[in-house]
């Protein structure tokens, strides 16, 4: 008897994707489907797939269905300005009543149906008002990856840990090289996920190496490293041979400097852009003062990209923006340098420029007016500015760990900048030559394997009070086991156990006798010394959790209940400050007398417990008063203090005060020119406008903690109106 035929059934068809999809005038790629069907399941999922192939669709399908069930959706983002971004994006397809905004900076429609807001508020919510999100039906967690930044990647561990199980959520991430870890362990705590890998490119892209002025392709058909960048890589290492040889000889013993890269001259490199087609570009130089400098260098070539038609357009914006903000005449030359590039169609992107002027560059660059931007490497983090060609200017950066290569995520990043869907054929990324800028390393980028997300779980006192709030110490002890770091070590756990058991084997199949009892003895050893291995792993969290505790009732943050412990009025308010020093700028609430100081006085205190200066300054508190100075150095022995407990407690957090801000707060708040402030500061105006909205941040922190006397209240709220001015204020 013959079998009968068998059919594979057919695939569901869900009409609210066929609804979406008439949304778009091109087709959606199989992935975005694919993921859509899975949420319409309630499974949630990680989208892995390169920069610009269209990620965000996932995103987009999970607001329209949520809007559709007259649900709520939560768009996280890693950085403010990513969500401001996509806040205005939001804007150009949703009226604006469904679409809010919430950031340390403004808060805009905080109950719409769809609100755009950083992982940190979103984190604070899941602690302070877990309520507010019975409503929502997904949490999209754009740009995932950041997961792996060393000081902030436990933000993203935090949520995914307490994030009601109705919600579903939508990762969206670069390409990584653990995703099904990632999702096997988000699919053990919250609900089933599903992995949906992209690896193509909406766009292919062509890498070539930049060598005397020519460019040269890095592959050739059959996907080999070219023959002509073989031979330059050879001419390359006899250069660089015979540059060593030749410093030696000039140092002598001591070996001699390292000779300078011989870097291409930026304007060159531009030239050869345009003379191939291959603009508007992206060129990525891990340096502020480079990026600037190699601005000017275009500017005194006398190069425009621009017709006068363009130049007129860019003359306009720039003429409305400071009309609108004169304070910008008084920024420093990369200002003025900037603007006189622009409507040459050339410019920077980088921290050192106020926000304001940032945004002016994306905005001009989208609109292709600019054709070239010299930016550093947070231009590749997500903002929505995708160029025909990214240009590599080094393939190492100097970090606070020193010099090191580009990791192939970072490089990937940046690359994937290149190449517009639905604009470009193909996308072009250039890297720079040199002695020091091997064709094999750039192979070997290309090439290379992802990187895997780690764990950067980590504990503070915030974390901790609210752990408290909600929990008992048993309770406790489950979420902080449901950490992405304590589930890779339950994987080495896993083989810790199993070498144990061998050797357990081993010690059973051993007859005691004189000659084997040094080997017993020995092997016992080893059995306990790995079960105190494994007893360790297992609650690597709870012994620095235990510790954490022990601060916190010796500063009297909580106090024993019985067998529990709950948290006192000053642990109440402790656990509202969302900052690094957030115990010590609860203990220094707790310990200075306000009552003598003004508003914008104590606005500069607290700017002491948050500024973080990326170098060395110069002290200079002469617009300071005595008074405010006798605060700061009691601001000092209260640091000590905790510092002192923590030391005894083997707790590593960072505990620091930097003074030198606060005498440009009392500048400001007092009412100075912009100008006024850079003649106490070495610091670029880009920092000072962080710094400062840093400190208000804070200041709206404080102006609502629980158990604040209202004269204080009162005061931070006068603080901040000082302070919240001018070239400080947030342009959406």
């Amino acid at each position: 008897m013959s079998k009968l035929p068998t059919s594979t059934p057919a695939p569901r068809v869900y009409p609210i994707i066929e609804q979406f999809k008439a949304r778009y005038d091109f087709p959606l790629d199989t992935f975005q489907i694919e993921a859509a069907q899975e949420l319409l399941e309630g499974r949630s999922v990680l989208v892995t797939a390169p920069t610009g192939s269209g990620k965000t669709i996932v995103a987009e399908f999970a607001i329209f269905e949520a809007l559709d069930r007259k649900l709520q959706v939560i768009y996280t983002t890693p950085l403010k300005a990513l969500s401001n971004q996509k806040y205005r994006d939001l804007l150009e397809h949703y009226p604006e009543d469904q679409v809010g905004l919430v950031t340390g900076d403004v808060s805009v429609n905080p109950g719409a149906s769809v609100v755009v807001m950083t992982t940190e508020i979103l984190r604070n919510i899941l602690y302070q008002n877990p309520h507010r999100l019975d409503s929502v039906l997904y949490i999209v967690v754009d740009e995932c990856h950041y997961m792996n930044d060393m000081d902030r990647g436990t933000v993203w561990e935090e949520i995914i840990i307490h994030a009601p199980s109705h919600i579903c959520l939508v990762a969206l991430s670069a390409t990584i090289a653990n995703a099904h870890e990632l999702a096997a362990w988000i699919s053990s705590i919250h609900n089933p996920m599903r992995v949906i890998e992209h690896r193509e490119r909406s766009v292919p892209l062509n890498h070539f190496y930049y060598h005397e002025q020519r460019l040269v392709p890095v592959f050739d058909d059959q996907g080999e490293m070219h023959p002509k960048l073989q031979r330059i890589a050879t001419k390359l290492k006899q250069q660089k041979k015979q540059a060593q040889q030749q410093a030696r000889l000039q140092g002598g013993k001591r070996g001699g400097k390292r000779p300078k890269p011989d870097k291409p001259a930026e304007a060159q490199v531009v030239e050869v852009l345009q003379a191939e087609n291959m603009l508007p570009a992206i060129y990525f130089i891990f340096s502020r003062k480079n990026c600037d400098d190699a601005l000017e260098h275009c500017l005194d070539s006398g190069m425009s990209l621009t017709t006068p038609e363009e130049r007129k357009l860019i003359e306009a914006e720039i003429k409305a923006l400071v009309q609108e903000h004169p304070s910008l005449k008084e920024t420093g030359p990369s200002t003025e340098n900037l603007l006189l590039a622009l409507p040459m169609g050339i410019s920077a992107h980088h921290a050192g420029l106020v926000p304001m002027l940032r945004h002016l560059v994306e905005i001009l660059f989208q609109k292709n007016l600019v054709k070239v931007v010299f930016a550093t490497e947070t231009l590749a983090a997500g903002i929505n500015m995708p160029a025909r060609t990214t240009v590599i200017s080094s393939l190492s950066k100097r970090t606070d760990g020193g010099h090191r290569t580009l990791t192939v995520n970072e490089f990937t990043q940046m690359t994937g900048r290149a190449g517009r869907r639905g604009k470009d054929p193909v996308g072009y990324c250039v890297i720079l030559g040199g002695m020091y800028q091997s064709p094999y390393q750039t192979a070997d980028l290309i090439e290379g394997d992802y990187d895997p997300i780690a764990s950067h779980f980590s504990l503070s006192y915030n974390m901790v009070l609210n752990l408290f709030r909600k929990l008992e110490r048993p309770e406790i002890r489950g979420v902080l086991q449901k950490s992405f770091g304590q589930y890779l070590t339950n994987k080495e756990v896993i083989n810790m156990s199993l070498q144990m058991e061998q050797k357990k084997q081993a010690l059973e199949q051993i007859a005691p006798s004189a000659e084997t009892k040094s080997y017993i003895r020995h092997l016992r050893g080893q059995i306990r010394t790995i079960q105190k291995q494994i007893n360790r792993q297992r609650e690597i969290y709870l012994q620095e959790f235990d510790a954490i505790s022990r601060v916190l009732q010796y500063f009297r943050r909580i106090k024993p209940q019985g067998k529990a412990w709950e948290l006192t009025a000053l642990g109440d308010t402790t656990s509202h400050i969302r900052a690094q020093n957030d115990l010590l700028i609860s203990l220094v609430l707790e310990s200075i007398d306000f009552d003598e100081l003004s508003p914008v006085e104590i606005a500069a205190v607290f700017s002491t417990l948050v500024f973080e200066p990326r170098r060395n300054m110069n002290h200079d508190l002469s617009p300071c008063s005595n008074q405010l100075r006798k605060v700061f150095k009691e601001i000092l022995y209260v640091a000590d203090d905790l510092r002192y407990v923590q030391e005894e407690e083997n707790i590593h957090l960072p505990i620091t005060v930097e003074f030198d801000f606060a005498p440009l707060v009392i500048l400001w708040g007092n009412g100075c020119k912009w100008s006024t402030l850079f003649k106490f500061t070495e610091m670029a105006d880009g920092d000072v406008v962080r710094a400062m909205r840093q400190l208000l941040d804070l200041l709206r922190q404080l102006e609502t903690l629980p158990y604040a006397p209202d004269t204080f209240k009162a005061r931070i709220k006068e603080a901040i109106a000082a302070i919240d001015r001018d070239l400080i204020q947030i342009i959406l």
